[in-house]
């Protein structure tokens, strides 16, 4: 499930990526993982992702569950996103977060290529020269009212997008989140 979300180089880019990461983008610390595979044994891969793009942005959420138990994982996904929209983040998800981002900044540029290739990707899309630098002290700046805001303004859990793959039966609740369009897969 997923929705357009803040391109990047705007305002709400860091913040954003900070509320993803508490949401599903951090693994087994992440709220939905927490929630989804932890607490109830829903799935085995739970998680979202925000990708910031010039133009455009795309967060999305992910489960890999059974077809029986698609909509009771569907619903918590909602409920949770829906969660941090209304109530944001703790001082102790933000903290943890903004470490967490700025630690794995480390790993995404391991040597001369990856930096000359980041840079070429920069000056295509028209974002600053420094944006890679400046990246780390933005993530420091954002604050909780920032993650706040970017979560109520920016996270519409009504208007996702949902996919689902699987049994007829087992899905057919699923025009409760929306409407529905189903596909009937052919094989060949």
């Amino acid at each position: 499930m997923g929705h357009l979300a803040p391109p990047k180089g705007s305002p709400e880019y860091y913040p954003f990526t900070v509320v993803d990461h508490v949401l599903g983008g951090s693994g087994f610390g992440s709220r939905l993982t927490s929630a989804i595979r932890s607490d109830r044994g829903l799935a085995y891969s739970v998680g979202s992702f925000y990708r910031g793009d010039v133009g455009y942005g795309v967060f999305a959420a992910y489960c890999m569950t059974k077809s029986e138990s698609a909509l009771e994982a569907a619903r918590l996904m909602r409920g949770i996103i829906a969660g941090v929209r209304d109530a944001g983040l703790t001082a102790e998800e933000l903290r943890r977060a903004k470490d967490a981002i700025v630690n794995n900044l480390i790993f995404s540029v391991d040597g001369t290529r990856e930096v000359v290739a980041q840079r070429m990707g920069f000056e295509y899309d028209g974002l600053p020269a420094d944006f890679l630098e400046g990246f780390r002290d933005r993530i420091e700046a954002v604050t909780l009212e920032d993650v706040r805001a970017a979560a109520a303004g920016l996270l519409h859990p009504e208007a996702l997008s949902v996919v689902a793959v699987g049994g007829a039966d087992a899905l057919a609740g699923f025009g409760e989140l929306g409407p529905a369009t189903p596909i009937t897969l052919r094989r060949y």
